[in-house]
């Protein structure tokens, strides 16, 4: 016995997302919208970014559409990520009289920060005293650098840091 089964509803909304957004970018929000019915449907779509913890909506759009009998419609909204919420979630619904369907993921939203190392490399030789000038480490004392750390590394064989880069190397 052989059969064939279509598992589709007459009207679907999904969701078109990037993988993750960054903090201040101008992203673009997308659903695609399907009419497999025979019936040209007009309706609301809604489209919402919110908190999941709380269910606290942070953004909304809300658009009325048409959509022909028998078509996919893609329909792109704009959105701005502030970075408030690190793991805020998306969703999309459409409404049509008795037909429905929605979709909802999550949207990771990255910081525009990046972590930057600076490093000072010097060489005491021989006994006595030296001195090094730290003052261009931490960005001159930048005042949206956060985290700052100092790590003094010493050996007497620097061949012991490339023996500790092998793992990485894997």
């Amino acid at each position: 016995l052989s059969d064939e089964i279509i598992a589709a509803k007459e009207v679907m909304a999904q969701l078109r997302l990037p993988r993750f957004v960054r903090q201040g970018d101008i992203a673009t929000l997308s659903a695609e919208l399907s009419n497999l019915s025979d019936k040209i449907l007009k309706g609301n779509l809604t489209m919402q970014v919110y908190d999941p913890m709380t269910d606290r909506v942070i953004w909304e759009k809300k658009m009325k559409m048409r959509l022909e009998t028998a078509t996919d419609t893609v329909v792109h909204f704009t959105y701005l990520p502030d970075g408030k919420i690190s793991l805020p979630a998306c969703r999309v619904w459409f409404e049509a009289g008795c037909y429905t369907d929605g979709e909802q993921r999550y949207l990771p939203v990255l910081e525009n920060k990046e972590w930057l190392t600076q490093s000072l490399s010097f060489t005491v030789e021989g006994n006595g005293e030296q001195t090094y000038n730290l003052k261009n480490l931490f960005q001159h004392d930048h005042p949206n650098a956060i985290n700052r750390r100092l790590i003094v590394e010493y050996t007497a064989n620097p061949l012991w840091y490339a023996v500790q880069a092998l793992p990485v190397l894997q």
